[in-house]
């Protein structure tokens, strides 16, 4: 659905010739891009309307977009699945905080989960997958990005902590996309 979306797309913008035809595949896939990310963006604020739940929310998408760029991870053969992994990885995220916040050792267990996350994000990341091969040079790049983003979140939530302000989302989420690394790097497709 998506794909044949972005192709009539594609095949408009090229009726105004905004590009050569050349370039028409690489206008369809960007496209595709574009509007799987917006679906996944509408998946999360309609979850996060259901549950009343924006600022963790905003939270969640900015931690798990700011930190997968970089890690990789876990990657599904069609936008249907994704749309739906998102959707599954959102509901646990936003239920493991709330689930964290009420625990009476919030403090073990979320430093628990940043320190796993902290070794997965080291030792594995970035994962390749077919459409985005990296370089050696790339690979330590991607490396040194995802450890610098996992610590400024770890920063942040140190900050809202020292507020008195909720911050499990940010390490629950953080923790989801570490999860993914050991997934993407095995090839389990969903």
């Amino acid at each position: 659905m998506l794909h044949s979306l972005s192709e009539n797309i594609a095949d408009f913008l090229l009726s105004k010739e905004s590009f050569d035809k050349e370039q028409l595949a690489v206008y369809v896939y960007g496209t595709e891009l574009v509007l799987a990310s917006i679906l996944n963006l509408a998946i999360l604020i309609l979850i996060c309307l259901i549950f009343n739940c924006i600022a963790q929310g905003i939270l969640l998408y900015a931690s798990f977009i700011s930190l997968r760029h970089y890690t990789g991870g876990l990657h599904c053969k069609t936008h249907l699945r994704c749309a739906l992994t998102f959707a599954a990885v959102c509901l646990a995220c936003l239920a493991g905080a709330n689930f964290a916040s009420l625990t009476p050792h919030k403090t073990s267990v979320l430093i628990a989960m940043a320190a796993v996350s902290a070794v997965i994000i080291a030792a594995l990341s970035p994962v390749e997958n077919e459409n985005k091969r990296l370089s050696d040079s790339e690979k330590v790049k991607y490396k040194r990005i995802a450890i610098i983003v996992f610590s400024i979140h770890l920063a942040v939530c140190i900050a809202l902590a020292m507020l008195g302000l909720p911050y499990e989302i940010i390490i629950v989420t953080d923790f989801a996309v570490a999860l993914s690394i050991p997934a993407g790097l095995h090839n389990i497709t969903p």
